[in-house]
């Protein structure tokens, strides 16, 4: 299992980044090829290797205590055994020594694999067991429980070991040995409650024929994981590109641009008034320090029209001519020259009406 999902995209991994960081001493790269693909068998031969370690584990397992005697235990796992299939395929016994309490299992059965785009292929499985039952001393019978320790199992406090159960598990399984490692462990369970371990029966799911293989769940998991760290990394680029045009766009000027009509608008210069109140809405002068935003997001001030709106000269207040101290920048009133004519006119009008 770790050579097929994780070695074959390891060593492919390893190939292209090789070749890519890698320079070639020759025109065509064949050097950095071959050491590419050198280094990625190397890496798919030791997870291969890590294959064989734990397969060997489960070929090997520890030995296990029983409750009852050595005569029954072997007449039970004898029996017991004796019973087991896989399909139409029954253990067959091979080798009884009682009196070396050893026995010898053979079971021989086929796996259809593939059938996704092309037709199944059949796969023999052989698998050999060999069995060792020893009656354990009083002096070194020690209590069951120990070898369960966090299982809650009924009874359990009150046995202690009697006999000693080892196997030897041999398996020719090419290819994979998912249903060779499913065999073991069934076996291991049916010979623990024939020596006399009280293990619940086992019940199977009324949906366990829904459930899809370990190799299809591990195909899953990783293409799941690949999913992630590809959107993790679109949504760092976005990232990226986001703070890169910000930086950009605080770092530009808007002297910087080339085009005119790119140019930033003038503020509007102040109107010179004769009169205080209307140098109060003068609009003041842009500032020296431009902003540092683009040019094309240049948005203009809005303007207040009533401000703006020219006043007649009958509206404009009579001040006083300045004196001496008057402030720079004031103007000085500007004197009508039609004034003398207007009184003179009015002073006319009303000597007609009191005659």
């Amino acid at each position: 299992m770790v050579a097929a999902f994780l070695g074959i995209p390891l060593a492919l991994m390893i190939f292209f980044v090789v070749l890519k960081y890698v320079p070639g001493y020759n025109h065509d790269g064949i050097t950095a090829a071959s050491f590419g693909a050198a280094l990625g068998i190397c890496a798919w031969y030791a997870c291969r290797g890590v294959d064989i370690l734990l397969d060997r584990k489960k070929d090997n397992p520890p030995p296990f205590f029983g409750s009852l005697a050595l005569e029954d235990a072997y007449s039970e796992a004898k029996a017991r055994l004796v019973e087991m299939h896989v399909g139409p395929f029954f253990m067959a016994l091979k080798h009884d020594e009682p009196d070396a309490g050893r026995l010898v299992f053979s079971l021989m059965f086929s796996e259809m694999l593939g059938g996704f785009l092309s037709p199944p292929t059949e796969a023999r499985r052989h698998m050999m067991l060999e069995l060792f039952i020893e009656a354990v001393p009083e002096s070194e019978q020690k209590p069951i429980y120990e070898q369960f320790a966090g299982k809650n199992i009924t009874g359990i406090s009150e046995l202690v070991g009697r006999s000693k159960i080892t196997q030897k598990w041999h398996v020719d399984s090419p290819l994979v040995r998912s249903k060779a490692n499913e065999v073991i462990k069934e076996t291991a369970y049916e010979l623990k409650r024939a020596v006399g371990i009280p293990l619940p029966e086992k019940i199977e799911s009324k949906l366990a024929a829904l459930r899809p293989p370990n190799w299809a769940l591990a195909i899953l998991a990783m293409t799941t994981v690949g999913v992630m760290l590809e959107a993790e990394s679109v949504q760092r680029k976005e990232l990226e590109a986001r703070t890169k045009i910000h930086t950009e766009f605080e770092d530009t000027s808007p002297e910087e641009s080339i085009l005119p009509w790119q140019q930033p608008r003038q503020g509007n210069k102040p109107r010179a008034s004769s009169s205080s109140n209307n140098a109060e809405f003068q609009q003041p002068q842009r500032q020296q320090n431009q902003p540092s935003y683009p040019t094309q997001y240049y948005r203009p001030q809005p303007r207040n029209l009533h401000l703006e709106r020219p006043q007649s000269v009958e509206e404009q207040p009579v001040e006083a001519a300045p004196g001496p101290e008057a402030q720079p920048g004031v103007s000085p009133p500007q004197v009508d020259p039609l004034e003398s004519i207007r009184m003179r006119f009015r002073q006319g009008i009303n000597e007609r009406g009191e005659q």
